[in-house]
């Protein structure tokens, strides 16, 4: 995050006007034009809600969601090799997803990812169990559902992973 150069771009605003207009009882799709799913505008009206619409302080939850993504991914690669390269691999795909010209790190791209990455981080959990529990699995299920609801050009790829889950979980 320090060595960056990308800016910040003028649609940063939307899930600010978004959430005010949430928070004046407006309709997404009825009141007013809505270019992505629902979720996001609904994620960040609730934090909003709760913390603030200051951009500073939304920039700092993206910082905070920026390292909960690097996290589970260190979670994901640490059962596929070993902790120092986990670490090195969870950090430099964390730094190369957020190297792009346009960073809003608390934009719906992040948050779909995000929830992907802990839904997959859960089926993972689940398959080395060995003890299966509906929890997890139901967990996993709704994080990929949010993902959808944020950001829904990734159903063919969670599909398909999920897909292969089940065979794993069913027939290993």
């Amino acid at each position: 995050m320090l060595f960056r150069s990308a800016y910040s771009p003028i649609t940063e605003g939307w899930w600010t006007a978004y959430s005010r207009w949430l928070s004046q009882g407006k309709i997404p799709y009825r009141d007013f034009n809505l270019v992505v799913p629902p979720g996001m505008p609904y994620i960040n009206w609730f934090i909003v809600k709760i913390i603030s619409d200051n951009f500073l302080i939304q920039r700092i939850i993206g910082l905070f969601i920026e390292i909960t993504f690097a996290l589970f991914l260190y979670f994901i690669f640490k059962t596929l090799t070993k902790k120092k390269y986990a670490f090195l691999i969870s950090l430099l795909v964390t730094e190369i997803f957020y190297s792009t010209e346009v960073v809003i790190t608390y934009d719906y791209n992040y948050f779909s990812i995000l929830f992907l990455i802990i839904s997959i981080y859960l089926l993972q959990v689940e398959i080395e169990n060995k003890k299966h529990t509906k929890i997890k699995l139901c967990a996993a299920g709704m994080f990929a559902a949010v993902s959808f609801l944020v950001k829904i050009n990734f159903v063919f790829f969670v599909m398909s992973f999920y897909f292969l889950s089940f065979l794993i979980l069913n027939f290993s």
